[in-house]
């Protein structure tokens, strides 16, 4: 993951326990404001990971279908 990835994760993270934290310190008008912006937030995080994040996993072959690429084929018995 890259730099951009993690400070993502961590930022949304860190407003998630805020919001919790003004919760449970009874201050519904803090809350109610971060709640707002919550979605602005993970749309944001999620933006990141998209655009800067890298693919791991095994390409796809003409005529294949996406599946689970920790079984093999044979394994799962549908086919």
């Amino acid at each position: 993951m890259t730099a951009r990835i993690i400070f993502a994760i961590t930022a949304a993270s860190t407003y998630l326990l805020l919001f919790l934290f003004f919760i449970f310190m009874n201050k519904p008008s803090i809350a109610s404001w971060m709640f707002l912006f919550s979605p602005i937030v993970i749309l944001w995080m999620a933006y990141m990971i998209i655009k800067f994040g890298k693919y791991s996993g095994v390409e796809l072959k003409p005529g294949e279908e996406w599946g689970y690429e920790d079984k093999r084929k044979e394994d799962l018995g549908m086919f």
